[in-house]
């Protein structure tokens, strides 16, 4: 496990992924880790920072380096930092879909952990595996249609600023213009900003959830998405269709769920109290509810014929346990 007699490095420290880590390594008494990036002296945490310059040579002195960085500097990096030794876990893109190199979120797959280098998931195929991962290992799951709602902070601090400006500027009668987003953020709800491929109309964000639900479940389900912004600072939600591959009372369900770690189950029909995406901040995995068996399915009652098609809604923070908490926890199995 994780702790003070490791040495720890976090590259990109200073992004929303980068502090949340920081933050949860001193949360553990930790003390705070190394940061590298573009050398300078700035704040994380809230505290001022002397971010080192990086290489190789200088990360291959430490027991685990968090790679908060964009894609193309994890591919030159991460992958020598690894022969060094050193336990390396890639926030970004560049690993995941390769076959060599473990995808893993530790509720579900710590199995596939292997070598030094290990990707972390896309926040969204995160929360979305959490909840369904345990389900598809008890009934079988065939098809899973999800619809996201992202927060507005999965496109960074910048994004996060232009939210709150457009708002700003949306109240006081003088809109702003989309700069780093693909549409205006003020009240507004629009297709994710990731590109989309003109042949099959499906967005890179999308194609993630999916490509990656394959690699990280055994006999996977055929997973859709549909992936939206919405104009929340923080937390995604997702509104998740799942076919069983057996009938299954909802009662069982809903005990599989709530045995299940990393799922919280938030779901009071009497009081309409269910997942939000500010009851999800902070949170160490996801909230689930709104837990019903589809209505259009025919069934014969007097058969006592179960249902096979469900649906529940999942709030889930994106930056905790999206994205750093996911990578501490594969720390913590690597190094114990």
């Amino acid at each position: 496990m994780l702790g003070k007699r490791h040495r720890v490095a976090v590259v990109g420290a200073t992004g929303l992924v980068g502090e949340e880590l920081c933050e949860i390594i001193l949360a553990r008494g930790h003390g705070f880790p190394d940061c590298f990036g573009r050398p300078r002296e700035t704040q994380v945490c809230g505290r001022t920072v002397a971010i080192e310059s990086m290489s190789p040579e200088v990360l291959a002195g430490y027991d685990v380096a968090f790679f908060c960085a964009p894609a193309s500097i994890a591919r030159e990096l991460a992958p020598e930092v690894a022969r060094h030794g050193v336990t390396v876990i890639d926030q970004s893109s560049a690993f995941r879909m390769d076959p060599k190199i473990p995808l893993v979120i530790p509720e579900v797959n710590p199995h596939h952990i292997h070598g030094k280098l290990i990707a972390n998931p896309n926040c969204s195929t995160i929360l979305l595996l959490l909840a369904l991962a345990p389900l598809h290992r008890e009934f079988g799951c065939t098809h899973v249609n999800v619809c996201t709602y992202q927060a507005i902070s999965g496109a960074g601090k910048t994004a996060m600023g232009e939210l709150i400006e457009s708002t700003r500027g949306e109240l006081e009668g003088s809109p702003q213009p989309a700069v780093s987003l693909h549409e205006e953020a003020a009240f507004n709800v629009w297709s994710h900003d990731s590109q989309i491929d003109v042949g099959n109309g499906y967005n890179v964000e999308e194609i993630k959830m999916i490509r990656e639900s394959e690699k990280i479940l055994e006999d996977p389900p055929r997973v859709t998405a549909t992936c939206v912004r919405v104009p929340v600072l923080r937390t995604h939600c997702e509104a998740v269709s799942v076919t069983l591959g057996k009938p299954t009372a909802e009662a069982r369900l809903r005990e599989v769920l709530c045995n299940s770690p990393g799922v919280e189950i938030m779901d009071d029909r009497g009081a309409n109290r269910f997942p939000t995406a500010r009851k999800g901040v902070g949170h160490d995995g996801v909230l689930v509810g709104r837990i019903r068996p589809d209505l259009s399915e025919e069934m014969d009652a007097s058969e006592g014929e179960q249902p096979r098609q469900y649906h529940f809604f999942l709030a889930g923070d994106q930056i905790r346990k999206g994205a750093a908490l996911n990578a501490v926890q594969i720390a913590d199995l690597m190094l114990s």
